[in-house]
């Protein structure tokens, strides 16, 4: 099974809810990240695989959203799914996965951005409140990016340490590999100013050496020279990402899926 890093960025009251309340952790991580992967080269395969299992879940995580609402909200977002020719009776028996995905692609807000105007708590959103979440995977390049930042295999205190594989932890649920991990507007300010570094890029194309990191266990293994560009390119997705929060004075969440 893989082992995914993903990221969304919050507002920090937002942070704040979900850290009094946690169980908004796993909605805030349902809908498919596909939608704020930066479109690079290397990201290209890993969206379409994400789009098919997106496709698959969509159903499941919609009905399982409806049946937690209370009945007025429920009755409206059903209403609006309709109109945009979704059934929730196909939804419910696991159909209509991939125009749902379509839909929300569309609408590039995701699940939540259907819930506009029906009163329905927001997660997921920007800063401003009213935008879609800036959302980012690494998909499995996660590891291979912290080696490369780090030169370890596991965190330790230092920034650089902590911006994968660090964190505070939020809530008890176990997202896959365990609980979600979220940094504060400071730390994310801090984790964008080293991640752009002038001399990072040069230190980290010398620390690849894939004997090494297949002698470490960095995930996924399999390691090959072809490996460095890949690596390279995801690093640039989360630096840009760090460095966008940061602007918005935003926190930022994370899990491993």
């Amino acid at each position: 099974m893989s082992m995914i890093a993903k990221f969304v960025e919050v507002a920090p009251d937002q942070l704040a809810e979900l850290i009094e309340e946690p169980d908004g952790v796993t909605e805030l991580f349902a809908e498919p990240l596909v939608m704020g992967t930066p479109r690079t080269a290397a990201g290209t395969a890993a969206r379409e695989r994400m789009n098919e299992e997106a496709a698959r879940r969509a159903p499941q995580l919609l009905t399982d959203m409806l049946a937690r609402m209370n009945p007025s909200i429920r009755g409206a977002l059903e209403t609006n799914l309709k109109a945009m020719g979704i059934s929730v009776a196909d939804l419910q028996a696991g159909k209509g996965g991939d125009a749902l995905l379509k839909l929300m692609m569309q609408r590039a807000g995701g699940l939540h951005d259907l819930l506009g105007g029906s009163g329905g708590k927001s997660a997921g959103r920007g800063p401003s409140g009213g935008a879609a979440a800036a959302m980012l995977s690494l998909d499995k390049a996660w590891h291979g990016v912290h080696y490369l930042l780090t030169g370890l295999a596991e965190p330790d205190s230092t920034p650089l340490s902590q911006v994968i594989m660090g964190g505070i932890e939020i809530g008890d649920d176990d997202m896959g590999y365990g609980p979600a991990r979220y940094f504060d507007p400071a730390n994310v300010a801090t984790a964008a100013t080293e991640l752009g570094a002038t001399t990072l890029e040069a230190q980290m194309q010398g620390r690849f050496d894939p004997a090494r990191m297949t002698t470490l266990g960095i995930y996924p293994g399999g390691w090959t020279s072809t490996g460095l560009a890949w690596l390279m390119d995801e690093y640039r997705n989360l630096r840009g990402f760090f460095a966008d929060a940061s602007q918005h004075q935003a926190a930022v969440i994370t899990c491993l899926v």
